[in-house]
């Protein structure tokens, strides 16, 4: 009798049955042991949501509240998604936002001034 394949998302702790197939296709597609696949696995909500927040909280926030480490952020971003986006994508785009967030604030500061 073979045992049924299931992958656990690291963020939620949600299980959903797989494939030994599967999980040994996705473990190779991205170079690893389907072990780190599995270890790094995010269900695709989790991973939405994930990206969401690096978006809007940015990334020291976001691991900090997840309790995770830059390591393991990078390998969930790797290993899931289709878009390959690395912390870095996350880190540039909070400060484009800041920087806007400041500007606006000066404007608004020598319009009341005038």
């Amino acid at each position: 009798m073979s045992i049924k394949a299931k992958l656990t998302c690291s963020l939620t702790g949600q299980t959903r049955q797989s494939s030994h197939k599967y999980i040994a296709k996705k473990a190779e597609q991205y170079g690893v042991s389907s072990e780190i696949f599995q270890q790094y696995y995010v269900s695709k909500q989790a991973y939405l949501d994930f990206k969401r927040q690096l978006q809007s909280n940015g990334v020291s926030a976001t691991l900090t509240e997840l309790n995770m480490t830059e390591d393991e952020a990078e390998a969930t971003l790797k290993y899931n998604g289709k878009s390959q986006k690395t912390l870095a994508d996350f880190t540039q785009n909070v400060q484009a936002v800041k920087q806007t967030e400041t500007i606006n604030e000066t404007e608004e500061t020598q319009l009341a001034g005038v």
